[in-house]
């Protein structure tokens, strides 16, 4: 199907990066507003023991290398596509902060 130009431009007005950001401000907005809940409530956050969190980035590590390995089976090349979304996730969250 093929779209004008003033299609085009409707549909990337409310996607791509303009959309990533405001998402991600949702996003943040609810945290706020979650950890004012939890003090109200008194609940204690405590913050994970950094063994912890190495286990967890190592297991997603992990997880990465074979979702890579199945795509690269598959025929796509996984890397680029990890690599794409890395870079991308950076550019938007440097814009963002």
């Amino acid at each position: 199907m093929e779209r004008s130009g003033s299609d085009q431009a409707a549909i990337e007005s409310v996607s791509g990066p303009k959309f990533g950001r405001m998402a991600a401000g949702y996003w943040v907005e609810a945290d706020k507003a979650a950890d004012a809940e939890l003090k109200k409530a008194g609940i204690k956050v405590v913050k994970a023991d950094p063994a912890f969190e190495a286990a967890l980035i190592k297991i997603g590590d992990d997880l990465t290398k074979k979702w890579i390995a199945t795509a690269k089976e598959r025929g796509f090349d996984g890397q680029a596509a990890y690599d794409f979304y890395v870079k991308r996730v950076k550019e938007l969250s440097a814009k963002t902060n």
